[in-house]
């Protein structure tokens, strides 16, 4: 009398069509995840610039004194006696801040030139602005903007956002 053998394990055409089915999922999430990953170094570094504007206004009120923010593409110049250079004995009146995560951004302030704030904290112009963008955005990844305004207020937001209504639109 035969005897119906019970099949044990999988066949080689079962195991090729998971693997293949696992192959695209994770293509799928690998570049979803590069453009996460490419956003929150745009967040961080726009949290970064954010921390230094404010730091730099109460530093110029703390120390009655003009504080100079210098913007370049990997870090942030504090100067607290308001020259424009930070010379090497003076390293108690300059701070450089290192951009954690500026490698592939660009960190431009308007006009290219660096901000000053007068000892009540306050700019001489209305409004600065300093973008932050990744040198290969694209229209789904994030590029966005720190807003200081002349009395020192520091606000981050999208230059892409076109709802008006949003709390993260550039006006």
């Amino acid at each position: 009398m035969l005897t119906v053998r019970s099949r044990r394990g999988f066949t080689l055409v079962e195991l090729a069509v998971v693997l293949a089915l696992v192959a695209l999922a994770l293509g799928f999430g690998l570049s979803t995840l590069s453009d996460v990953i490419s956003n929150n170094r745009v967040r961080s570094t726009a949290q970064q610039v954010s921390d230094a504007v404010q730091l730099a206004r109460s530093e110029a009120v703390k120390r009655a004194t003009p504080v100079l923010l210098g913007v370049a593409n990997t870090a942030l110049t504090l100067n607290y006696d308001g020259a424009a250079t930070c010379p090497a004995p003076a390293v108690s009146r300059c701070q450089v801040i290192t951009f954690s995560s500026a490698s592939g951004l660009a960190v431009t302030p308007d006009g290219g030139t660096p901000l000053l704030f007068n000892s009540y904290g306050q700019m001489s112009v209305a409004v600065r602005q300093i973008d932050i963008t990744n040198t290969r955005c694209a229209a789904e990844q994030s590029c966005l903007r720190v807003l200081v305004s002349g009395g020192g207020r520091v606000r981050i937001c999208n230059p892409s956002q076109g709802d008006v209504n949003a709390t993260n639109f550039c006006a």
